[in-house]
Formats: structure tokens, sequence, C-alpha cells
């Protein structure tokens, strides 16, 4: 023998009878212009745990919220002052060999610098320095000639 379900009485809960399963109220038509940002919704049962007098803000209240939050793509502040005192040099890495007397100068330059309070100055950028010098050297002798 199985068990029968009353249907009737289920339904009747779920059409509306129930406190559970109660049907929302139709929102206003989107076409009515609103008067105010918030509506009152009073609750009809007078046992309800809610309180009487609800504010909750309408739809239109929340396209605002939400308009105002939204971000632009374009950019507000432009860079205004652009570094002009030296012309930009650029880096590349090149491997090369150096006598191992060449290296122990450099060094040397390296620990007399930190002795005497200075910053360390850095064996790339001294090579680099010496590029340079020898460069203008030659380029002067070529002058000459």
């Amino acid at each position: 023998m199985k068990k029968k379900l009353n249907t009737e009485s289920i339904t009747n809960e779920l059409e509306g009878a129930s406190l559970f399963f109660k049907k929302p109220d139709t929102p206003p038509s989107l076409s009515e212009p609103e008067k105010s940002i918030t509506e009152k919704v009073v609750s009809t049962l007078p046992d309800s745990p809610t309180p009487e007098n609800i504010i909750t803000p309408t739809p239109q209240a929340k396209n605002e919220e939400i308009q105002a939050q939204k971000r632009s793509n374009e950019r507000t502040f432009g860079r205004t002052v652009e570094r002009t005192s030296k012309p930009h040099r650029e880096k590349i890495r090149h491997t090369f060999d150096i006598y191992k007397d060449q290296l122990i100068a450099l060094q040397v330059i390296q620990l007399e610098a930190v002795q005497s309070g200075k910053k360390k100055p850095k064996l790339g950028k001294m090579v680099s320095e010496g590029i340079d010098l020898f460069i203008k050297q030659k380029a002067s002798k070529k002058i000459r000639a």
C-alpha cells in the first residue's frame, strides 16, 4: 500500500496561502516617473517579524547608483614634465674578455671609493666610461691627422 500525498493542499500553499511561498508584489511600471527615491513597504500580516515600515530603494535609485560607480576609460592625468637633460643612451648586454689585471685594477678603484666614503661604483659603469674616453681619444687623433 503506497502513501498518497494530498496535492491540493500543496498547490494551495504554493499558490500564496503559505507565508514562506508568498508571491512578490508586482513592481511599478518603468514608464511612470518616480517621485521619490524610496518607497515604503507595509507588511499586511499583523504578526510579521519584520518592521511595519521598511524603506527600500526603487529600481531608479539603484540604476543611479550603478551609473555613479562606472568608471570612464579615458586617462585623467597626462605627463606634464619631460626630462630633456641628457640624451637617452640605450644599454645592451655584450660579453667580452677582460684581463685579470684590468679587473683587479677596477676592483681597487671600487675599494678606494668605498674607503673614502663614497658610493661603490659599478664595474660596468666604469668600463663604459673607459670606453667613452677611448673613443674620444681616437676621435681627437682622427681630427688632427
